[in-house]
C-alpha cells in the first residue's frame, strides 16, 4: 500500500523537515555536502502517539551539546568554503591514530622538531658491510634475534664458542674478521722498536699485567723540564749628570716610581748627592742624582759642583742628559761635557724632554751629539711624561759589573726622613720665593720627635725646623704679610711631609738671618754642607 501522506520533518509536522533545513543553514550549520542525520536519531526524536497537538518550535542557537553540533563532527567541510579551521595542527584524535616513529614523540606543527640521534655503529663495521648476501635472511624465513656483539677470532684464526650474551661469528663473517686481524698485525709491526717512529712497548703476550717499558728517550708531556740557568746578577753605581734644569731629578723620581729627590723650574735645585736604589730579579741600580755641573766662583756653588764631580768619579756608569731642541752645543754644555768625559766611564747620552719637540728634529740633534764621544749608547726620552722610559732601566744593566745585590731588599734610598723632610721645606721655598730668595736659603731640622708616631691616621710627628737667610729683606719676604707667605710654605711642606711618613705631621716654622753663610766655611758646616 502506498502511503499518500505528506513527508514530515524532525518534529511531526507537515513542512517542519523544510523549516529546520533553513533553520541550521541560518544558524550556521553544515553545508549540504556535509554528513547527514542518521534515521534512527530522527525517528528516536518523533513525538509519542498522543502528543502530535503538541508544537514544538526548531531549536535555536547552538545545540547544548557539542554531540547535537553538526560541525563538531568533521572541519573539512569548513575548509573547503574557505572557513578558517577551529584549532591548530590535526584534531586530538587524529594525533592518537597517526603512526610514529619510536624515536619521535607527537608533536604538532608549531612544536620545535626533537633532534633524533642515530644509532650508534657496532664494533666491526666491515664485518657486518662485508657479509655475504647469502647470510642475509630470505623472506620467508622468520627473522633472528640480533646478537649482542660481535666475538672476534681468537689468535689462531678460530672462531671461539660464544658465551653467556654472546653470539659466534657467522661462517660468512670469518673471512672479514680475519682481515681485521691481518690489518692489526700489520699496523703491530710499524710500532716494533726496529722501526722508524715506533715506541718502545711489549707485546701483551709475553708481558700480560705487567707495564710496558719505557725507552730513554720517550719523554712524557707532564714530566718537569729543565729549568733555564738564571741570568747572571748585575749591581752598579750610575751617576746622573749634566747641566742644571735638564730634568736630572725628575729622571730619578720616575725611574723609582715615587718622589725622591725635590723638583722645581729653577736651577740648582739639587744641592746635594741624592741616592735612589732600583731594585729588580736580575740586577740593582743605585741611582745617584748629582747637582747641575755650572761655573762655580766659590762657595756653595764650588761644594755642589764638587760633590757632583766625586760622584761621578765613584760612579760605575753615568748618564749624560741633554735636552732636546738645537742641534748647536754651548759653551757651558761643553765644559760640562769635558768634566765627563775626563771621568772615562761608560756614558749614556739621554736626550730628554722629547715630548716638546718634533720627532723629525731628533735626528738632527743625535746626529750632532754622536761624533762628540763614543757614547754607550743614545736614549731618547721624556722625563716628566714618562715616554720611552720602562725599558731604560734594562739598558743600563747591561753595562754594570756582575756582582750581588749591593742594598738589601725593600730599601730604596739612604738618605734620612729628616734630611728629606727638611728638603721638601726647600722645595716650598723655591716654588713660592723668586730672584735671591730660594738661593740664599738653607733649612735645618732642629726637632723630629715620633714619640706619637704610629702606623695610621692617629700617629704624629713633631717637626720644628729653622729656616736660614742672608738678609733681613729676604726674612721679612719668606714670613710675608701677617705670616701668609710662612703659612703657605709650612702647609705645602707638611702635605708632602705626611705622604712620606704616613701620619700626621705638627710643622713649627722659624726664621733666622744667618749673615753670609753661602760664601763661608762655617756658615756651610751650620747649614749641614759639609766636605764629603
Amino acid at each position: 500500500m502506498t502511503d499518500t501522506r505528506p513527508p514530515q520533518g524532525k518534529f511531526g509536522q507537515p513542512g517542519a523537515h523544510k523549516r529546520g533545513r533553513r533553520g541550521r543553514r541560518g544558524k550556521g550549520a553544515a553545508s549540504p555536502g556535509g554528513p547527514q542525520q542518521q534515521p534512527g536519531a530522527e525517528a528516536k526524536k518523533a513525538p509519542r502517539p498522543g502528543q502530535g497537538s503538541t508544537q514544538h518550535k526548531p531549536q535555536q542557537g547552538r545545540p547544548r551539546h557539542a554531540s547535537q553540533d553538526p560541525r563538531a563532527q568533521t572541519s573539512k567541510p569548513a575548509a573547503q568554503h574557505g572557513s578558517r579551521p577551529q584549532g591548530r595542527g590535526l584534531e586530538r584524535g587524529d594525533r592518537r591514530e597517526r603512526p610514529r616513529d619510536e624515536h619521535q614523540r607527537p608533536r604538532d606543527e608549531h612544536q620545535r622538531p626533537r633532534h633524533v640521534h642515530p644509532p650508534k655503529p657496532s664494533r666491526a663495521p666491515e664485518a657486518v658491510q662485508q657479509s655475504t648476501p647469502a647470510a642475509q635472511a630470505t623472506p620467508g624465513e622468520p627473522k633472528k634475534k640480533r646478537a649482542s656483539r660481535l666475538v672476534p677470532p681468537s689468535a689462531s684464526g678460530e672462531v671461539r664458542e660464544s658465551t653467556k650474551g654472546e653470539q659466534a661469528l657467522r661462517p660468512e663473517d670469518v673471512d672479514a674478521a680475519l682481515a681485521l686481524k691481518l690489518a692489526a698485525e700489520h699496523f703491530a709491526k710499524e710500532l716494533e722498536p726496529g722501526h722508524e717512529g715506533a715506541e718502545a712497548t711489549q707485546p701483551e703476550d709475553e708481558g700480560e699485567g705487567q707495564p710496558a717499558a719505557e725507552s730513554d728517550e720517550y719523554v712524557h708531556w707532564n714530566d718537569p723540564q729543565p729549568e733555564q740557568p738564571p741570568q747572571p746578577h748585575r749591581a752598579g753605581f750610575v751617576a746622573i749628570v749634566g747641566r742644571p734644569n735638564v730634568g736630572k731629578s725628575t729622571l730619578l723620581n720616575r725611574l723609582l716610581g715615587q718622589k725622591l729627590a725635590i723638583t722645581s723650574h729653577k736651577p740648582q735645585t739639587t744641592r746635594g748627592r741624592v741616592l735612589g736604589i732600583l731594585t729588580q730579579k736580575d740586577f740593582q741600580i743605585a741611582l745617584v742624582d748629582t747637582p747641575g755641573l755650572h761655573e762655580a766662583r766659590g762657595g756653595l756653588n764650588a761644594r755642589m759642583v764638587e760633590s757632583a764631580l766625586q760622584t761621578l768619579s765613584d760612579a760605575d756608569a753615568a748618564l749624560f742628559l741633554i735636552e732636546a731642541g738645537s742641534p748647536a752645543i754651548d759653551g757651558p754644555t761643553r765644559k760640562a761635557l769635558e768634566l765627563v768625559l775626563k771621568a772615562r766611564k761608560p756614558t749614556f747620552l739621554v736626550v730628554n724632554k722629547i715630548d716638546e719637540v718634533q720627532r723629525p728634529s731628533l735626528l738632527p740633534l743625535i746626529d750632532r751629539w754622536r761624533g762628540e764621544h763614543a757614547w754607550t749608547e743614545v736614549y731618547p726620552l721624556s722625563a716628566l711624561k714618562g715616554e720611552n722610559v720602562e725599558q731604560f732601566p734594562a739598558a743600563i744593566a747591561k753595562h754594570l759589573p756582575l756582582g750581588p745585590p749591593l742594598f738589601p731588599e725593600g730599601v730604596w734610598t739612604d738618605t734620612s726622613e729628616r734630611d728629606l723632610c727638611a728638603e721638601l721645606i726647600r722645595e716650598q721655598i723655591l716654588r713660592r720665593t723668586e730672584q735671591e730668595v730660594p738661593y740664599s736659603s738653607a733649612v735645618l731640622i732642629e726637632a723630629f720627635d715620633e714619640a706619637q708616631r704610629e702606623t695610621g691616621t692617629h700617629g704624629l710627628v713633631r717637626i720644628h725646623a729653622t729656616i736660614l737667610v742672608e738678609r733681613d729683606s729676604q726674612k721679612s719676604i719668606l714670613i710675608g704679610k701677617g705670616g701668609s707667605m710662612l703659612k703657605d710654605i709650612g702647609q705645602g711642606a707638611r702635605q708632602g711631609m705626611e705622604r712620606l711618613l704616613g701620619c700626621k705631621v705638627f710643622l713649627e716654622l722659624h726664621v733666622r738671618v744667618e749673615p753670609g753663610w753661602t760664601e763661608s766655611e762655617q756658615g756651610l758646616a751650620k747649614a749641614g754642607y759639609t766636605k764629603s
